[in-house]
């Protein structure tokens, strides 16, 4: 993709300042000079010395020019890596990545510097916008639906600075990616419902298709099917995922005679299998129940859940790896997601015994 004149005339000043060839207070070229040099208008010029003051990277001197400020030695230099990961993932996902960025880290000279979103709304551009006042100039993100709104975030994208998302991809929002293989999972979810004979089958998420671990998910189970059994989603967006209301779910089974249910996480499964319970249905007798996650209580529940189970910790360690590859320039790809492979776990939400775990080739 290319980058817009202002941004190449951006990106040259901050090398020429990387490289020393510009130093504290030193005058740079005038807007004429950089307007013949680079062959745009003045315009485009003062775009992008505009940015640069207001990052405070460069100031101006009224009827003289422009200069560099002072304290610049964190401009592409800087040792940190900005890491900001979502509320609404909670511990499981988002502790693991910590960790996988941190341990990866740990052998570089490279400092993670943390941001945690606690809202669904506001903070993810007033965090970003922070990191960036502070020189960082690489980042993994873990994207939100809100993440199209967010001009910070595009800004980024269309700077050309190293991202790297997480966990998922927001359509609408080009970059590389490290995922876990959702596909994979799902597709293994359909082949084991086939093997149980359910007869109508439904999904339950938090976060709509635009979210490609959801979409991933859903278009895997449907491939797993082979057409061969009814399947419908339902989305309830707008709350986290402790307080969604799971009443609709609870009517639809009863009313549609859904016998199986597939959960894009594991939390949400735990909820179905209690609320379930409690009126009257029993799992997997009346309706199998898979998850997606592989949590530590997954085990524990009754029954234990069969679910999928994801490895945040390498999701964390390789997006780090990546990050690093791009900030060297040594990064050469086939494809801009990476997956990171899932293992499914047989248990007992399924139907299955916990001795029967070779269900099918």
């Amino acid at each position: 993709m290319k980058l817009p004149n202002y941004k190449i005339i951006q990106n040259y000043i901050l090398n020429l300042i990387e490289k020393k060839e510009f130093i504290d207070d030193d005058q740079l070229p005038s807007e004429n000079e950089l307007s013949h040099e680079f062959g745009v208008s003045r315009v485009t010029v003062r775009k992008a010395l505009d940015e640069l003051v207001a990052k405070n990277i460069l100031y101006r001197v009224q009827g003289i020019g422009t200069f560099v400020s002072p304290r610049r030695d964190i401009i592409r230099k800087s040792k940190y890596i900005g890491v900001i990961l979502s509320y609404f993932v909670q511990d499981y996902i988002t502790m693991g990545i910590l960790r996988g960025v941190e341990d990866f880290l740990s052998w570089t000279d490279y400092t993670p510097i943390f941001q945690y979103m606690r809202e669904r709304t506001g903070t993810e551009t007033q965090k970003l916008k922070k990191l960036r006042k502070k020189g960082i100039r690489a980042f993994i993100i873990m994207p939100t639906i809100q993440s199209l709104k967010d001009s910070e975030i595009r800004e980024l994208i269309g700077s050309g600075e190293p991202i790297v998302f997480v966990d998922r991809k927001v359509e609408g929002l080009d970059g590389i990616s490290v995922e876990s293989d959702n596909f994979r999972g799902g597709y293994e979810c359909g082949k084991h419902f086939l093997y149980h004979n359910v007869h109508s089958i439904l999904f339950i998420a938090s976060e709509g298709f635009k979210i490609s671990s959801v979409r991933d998910r859903y278009e895997g189970l449907v491939e797993g099917l082979k057409s061969k059994i009814p399947t419908e989603h339902l989305i309830l967006e707008g709350a986290s995922i402790d307080d969604m209301d799971l009443t609709p779910v609870l009517e639809k089974i009863k009313r549609d005679s859904i016998d199986a249910v597939f959960c894009c996480n594991d939390i949400i499964a735990f909820r179905m299998i209690n609320l379930m319970k409690l009126n009257g249905i029993d799992v997997p007798e009346d309706v199998k129940v898979i998850g997606f996650d592989d949590r530590d209580i997954s085990k524990y529940v009754l029954p234990p859940l069969t679910t999928v189970q994801q490895h945040p910790y390498k999701l964390g360690y390789q997006a780090a790896s990546v990050l690093l590859s791009l900030l060297s320039g040594n990064l050469s790809l086939d494809s801009n997601t990476i997956r990171v492979p899932v293992e499914f776990k047989v248990r007992k939400s399924c139907g299955c015994s916990l001795e029967r775990k070779q269900y099918h080739d």
